[in-house]
């Protein structure tokens, strides 16, 4: 029959953690801070020992004590076992064996031995407290909640279940509770400052500004040196739109911590979005000292241009490069950054420093980044230059469709139209695809021969009559072409197919309201925004269809609209200035008459 369970007064310090003090003793020192682990193990032993335990047991336990500081949790966990063989009724022994398994992960097995515990001691508080802890690992917080209340009972100056009982009720969505935990804990040790700083900071990860800013200012007065508890004070302050005093507390945080790479990520970012745009900069550009500066780049441009932000985000990158950050990320977001802004030299540079095959940021960065660089040097002029790449990049993956119409592109742009058509239709014969035959057919179009355009795009048809690709560009050509008719009746067939096609949709209502039926032409245009982003003019037609109906306010809006499309096109469509210009003229007209709706 196993031995009862036996709980005596722990020792207050047991030899092992007295002789580093007595070996000191004959000189005085400073004070020194108290190893709260070191002396839990010596009062540990001391326990043992007073539990009587065999000289067996308690080598066991010194073992799985070794083995746990060596990392070898599963080592440790068969010398508790072993342990618990010779002295089966010891309750330290079960509890440390219990914490092994939850430290593994089995969380079953640790509940099963804590229960084991609490049938034989119901007022064992360390038990009670870590079966809170396992309970709540396991996703029960409504259950941890109750075993944690109980263990309150127990010992209630103890912070050990308050600080797991706020986790409780806070994983359990209950964060009055949590909240209300912490504030009792407080009243028994008005001190002690850990429980408002690990709910604060738990809030405020989790997005509860409203109460996680009060919990953090409960204990910055207690400990005004907390760098990281103030830097999620100004993120609390900063979601609750009070930014002045956001800014100061991250200042308060750099003044104790001015590597923190987060506090200056935090500060950097809210100066920006404050319009102190040198003052944001220069914080950020600090993170490019820390070590992971390359990460810190990213992430801080990230942040910039989700905040609209974008030109200080392609400074940022331009000096993480300049400072020798090396990082192939950080090249390829610079050149993407800087060809929106069509910054296209600036790109381009960028795009060159991406690393080639074979480097550990992979092969596709460094594949688009050489068809984006190509680009940007055909649009600068730098023909030569641009269609060596192309012609390098087709080598590599000659069966990509995308390449040959990059390489077509470019050799158009540099007025080799007759090559250009040479390269498609070689690409056709390696890979016949409808992107291919639609491209080949816009350059026949461009250079004068829109009827060959047509037969090309009609004999894929023929093969695939129901591809949308096909249909759209056969009704473009015919558009172009002043054939509006044969256009509305290829839309009508591409619409049939496919009825929400908002490129189809928004030609048809082009064409409808150049035929005098701007109502008609209205609902089709509106559809097609309402089906997502559409090219300028689609907006600029519902404008006009709108200002035509009498809905002049609508039409004001579709032609803002209009204006924002403009500043995202890509950069070969060229700067739109004279677009933007009309655009303005007509938003200024409808702005001097009194609207009709």
């Amino acid at each position: 029959m196993s031995a009862p369970f036996r709980h005596r007064p722990l020792r207050a310090l047991a030899l092992l953690a007295l002789a580093p003090l007595l070996a000191g003793a004959s000189a005085p020192r400073p004070p020194l801070g108290v190893d709260e682990a070191a002396m839990r193990e010596a009062m540990e032993a001391a326990a043992l020992e007073d539990e009587s335990a065999s000289a067996s047991s308690y080598a066991q336990f010194l073992e799985a004590r070794l083995r746990a500081h060596a990392g070898d949790v599963p080592g440790s966990v068969e010398a508790l076992r072993e342990a618990l063989a010779s002295d089966d009724g010891s309750a330290l022994l079960r509890t440390r064996l219990a914490e092994a398994y939850a430290r593994l992960g089995q969380r079953g097995a640790a509940e099963r031995e804590l229960r084991t515990v609490l049938a034989h001691s119901p007022g064992d508080y360390e038990a009670r407290v870590l079966l809170g802890r396992v309970l709540l690992e396991a996703g029960r917080p409504a259950a941890a909640e109750r075993e944690l209340r109980r263990a309150l009972a127990l010992r209630p100056r103890e912070p050990a279940a308050y600080l797991a009982l706020a986790q409780a009720c806070l994983d359990a969505g209950a964060a009055e509770r949590a909240v209300a935990a912490v504030e009792a804990l407080e009243a028994v040790r008005p001190g002690d400052a850990r429980a408002s700083r690990r709910l604060g900071l738990a809030l405020a990860g989790r997005g509860d500004a409203a109460r996680a800013a009060p919990l953090l200012e409960r204990t910055l007065a207690r400990t005004p040196g907390d760098a990281e508890a103030w830097r999620a004070l100004g993120a609390a302050r900063e979601a609750l739109g009070q930014r002045d005093a956001a800014a100061e507390a991250y200042a308060r945080a750099l003044a104790q911590a001015p590597e923190s790479g987060e506090a200056l990520l935090s500060a950097g970012l809210l100066a920006v979005r404050q319009g102190r745009e040198p003052e944001g900069l220069a914080l950020l550009e600090r993170l490019l000292a820390l070590d992971g500066a390359s990460q810190w780049a990213l992430q801080a441009a990230s942040a910039l241009v989700g905040a609209h932000a974008v030109a200080p985000a392609a400074r940022l990158l331009d000096a993480a490069r300049a400072g020798g950050v090396g990082d192939a990320r950080v090249a390829y977001f610079a050149g993407r950054i800087h060809e929106q802004r069509r910054e296209l030299s600036s790109a381009a540079a960028a795009y060159a420093a991406v690393a080639p095959p074979g480097a550990e940021d992979g092969e596709s960065l460094f594949e688009d980044a050489r068809l984006r660089r190509a680009r940007c040097l055909s649009l600068l002029g730098e023909h030569p230059a641009a269609i060596a790449l192309l012609r390098e990049a087709l080598a590599a993956h000659p069966e990509d469709p995308e390449r040959a119409r990059a390489l077509a592109q470019a050799l158009e742009r540099s007025g080799q139209g007759e090559a250009a058509e040479d390269a498609l239709r070689e690409a056709i014969a390696r890979s016949p695809g409808s992107e291919l035959y639609v491209t080949l057919a816009q350059v026949r179009a461009r250079r004068g021969a829109p009827q060959e355009a047509t037969q090309l795009l009609d004999a894929a048809l023929a093969r695939s009559p129901s591809d949308e690709r096909l249909l759209y560009a056969l009704a473009r050509v015919q558009a172009g072409a002043g054939r509006g008719s044969e256009a509305e009746q290829t839309l009508g067939r591409l619409l049939k197919a496919h009825p929400k096609h908002g490129p189809g949709l928004g030609l048809l209502g082009t064409l409808l309201a150049q035929r005098g039926e701007p109502a008609r032409a209205a609902e089709l245009l509106a559809r097609a925004v309402a089906l997502g982003p559409v090219e300028p003019g689609v907006y600029e037609h519902l404008g006009d269809a709108l200002r035509a109906a009498g809905r002049h306010t609508e039409a004001a809006g579709a032609y803002r609209r209009a204006l924002e499309a403009l500043a995202v096109l890509e950069p070969e469509a060229g700067e739109p200035v004279p677009e933007r210009a009309a655009l303005e003229q007509k938003l200024k007209m409808l702005s001097s008459r009194a609207p009709a709706d």
